[in-house]
């Protein structure tokens, strides 16, 4: 699957179900109620993975002023903002999931906690349909928290040198550590295609 956000191009696992949320039919019934969701919402067996995307490669390079250097002279401002986007998303889920339960079938079955949706939702044909992955998402979200994955996708480009990202990475987890609004149990990494977890085999292309 490949999706293009931010001047970037995303390839993620095949065996990935994954939305982009501003592409999303949902997107244009929330999106002027103040809601800022994650780039991408996506369910890999077990896991929940919600990936914002910034790219602060210098794409303006005449202007003198690189954007990855004003985010590094105020990584409380952004950090803020990636947080607020992360809780917006779960709340989205639990929105998406409470549209869902109006139908009469879907009521039933969520009175039933959702009987057979891990099984429903390994399986490849049942994970194209709206339903079975946002019911999976929100059930993920509140009784398996530890499942939940945040990824800040951060691109610096080649004119950043590593230590200054790593620099901002530090400086964003410690805003973090210190602002613990996210449920307990959800992990938050930071990646670039350079810097990414061994599990996510996530390929990324320049446009």
């Amino acid at each position: 699957m490949t999706f293009k956000e931010s001047g970037l191009t995303f390839s993620f696992p095949i065996n990935w179900k994954v939305i982009k949320w501003d592409a999303h039919r949902f997107f244009g019934y929330v999106s002027g109620r103040g809601f800022k969701g994650v780039d991408f919402m996506a369910l890999s067996d077990e896991q929940l993975y919600l990936i914002e995307i910034k790219n602060y490669q210098d794409r303006r390079p005449n202007d003198d002023e690189h954007p990855f250097d004003l985010v590094l002279a105020d990584p409380d401002f952004y950090g803020e903002i990636f947080l607020q986007k992360f809780t917006d998303s779960f709340a989205l889920i639990r929105i998406v999931e409470k549209y869902h339960s109006r139908k009469y079938f879907f009521k039933l079955w969520s009175q039933q906690n959702y009987w057979g949706l891990k099984r429903l939702g390994r399986i490849s044909f049942f994970q194209k349909f709206d339903l079975i992955f946002w019911t999976r998402a929100a059930q993920i979200l509140r009784e398996q928290p530890e499942q939940v994955q945040l990824i800040l996708w951060l691109e610096s480009g080649p004119k950043i040198s590593i230590e200054k990202y790593i620099e901002l990475k530090e400086k964003l987890f410690s805003y973090f550590k210190e602002n613990p609004i996210l449920p307990e149990g959800v992990t938050i990494a930071i990646n670039n295609r350079n810097d990414q977890n061994n599990n996510l085999n996530i390929k990324i292309e320049l446009k």
